[in-house]
């Protein structure tokens, strides 16, 4: 009998979970057809290289219903997205689109207003949709040949920072927790590790509970998992293993940030 994969024990079981909530599930291949995957052969890298990392039909019809002024053309928001520095720059830029701090040109009356991404006071005006394809935090870019993420740790070494990360140059790692935990909104806010056992059922846990706050429409939630990449880690399961215990895990402490039904 074949050993049980991640995709079964951990993917599988989110799938079910938001599904059970009232959330959308987006087939993989509708997934990437959405995100613009080139069609045909080559390997999943090669066909994801020039993919948006957005529903950007979805991105741009709910931003068009937020802001009834918007007048940017389709492609245009999903553009400005793309062209954020992977450094801690591009990540302050980003953090006030989420929290709604953008603003847009509205030529009529030659003057900026306040773009909105996120409805937080009304949240069942927001489309909640989950496919196959997870954003984890492994430290790297695995599916487009392992560059750095946002995540990579300093001193890790990716394609795209073979000596290591140098935050001089490129940033220090992205706090999703500690960062959304300065929003009111959120709801719900916690980080798991998939390293063992033990701490994929707290993890389970952490996600039906996020789910359950989403489909009562009490408000936003967000969860981190710590996961690893043998492949581009250059490390056995194992060792990898090892390494989330010596590294990941002491950057990105485990924990719940914040939890509105404690």
């Amino acid at each position: 009998m074949p050993k049980p994969g991640e995709h079964k024990t951990v993917q599988g079981r989110i799938l079910q979970y938001s599904q059970e909530i009232g959330w959308i599930f987006v087939p993989r291949a509708e997934a990437e057809t959405r995100r613009g995957f080139e069609s045909g052969g080559g390997t999943p890298a090669e066909r994801a290289a020039r993919a948006s990392l957005y529903f950007d039909d979805l991105l741009f019809e709910k931003v068009k219903e937020f802001n009834p002024r918007y007048a940017e053309a389709e492609g245009a928001l999903a553009g400005q997205l793309r062209r954020l520095q992977a450094n801690i720059f591009g990540n302050r830029e980003c953090l006030g689109l989420l929290r709604n701090r953008g603003t847009f040109l509205y030529t009529e009356e030659n003057r900026e207003l306040d773009l909105m991404l996120i409805d937080y006071a009304n949240i069942e005006r927001n489309v909640f949709e989950v496919t196959e394809e997870f954003y984890i935090n492994n430290g790297t870019y695995g599916m487009t040949g392992g560059q750095m993420a946002p995540t990579t740790l300093v001193g890790q070494k990716s394609t795209t920072t073979p000596e290591g990360r140098n935050p001089a140059e490129t940033g220090y790692p992205m706090m999703m927790c500690e960062i959304l935990s300065q929003l009111r909104a959120p709801r719900y806010i916690a980080r798991f590790s998939l390293d063992c056992p033990a701490n994929v059922i707290q993890a389970k846990k952490g996600l039906r509970k996020s789910f359950e706050l989403q489909r009562a429409g009490k408000g936003f939630t967000f969860v981190e998992l710590l996961s690893n990449c043998p492949t581009n880690w250059g490390l056995s399961p194992l060792e990898c293993l090892d390494w989330m215990r010596e590294n990941t895990m002491k950057v990105f402490p485990l924990g719940v940030f914040r939890d509105g039904e404690a």
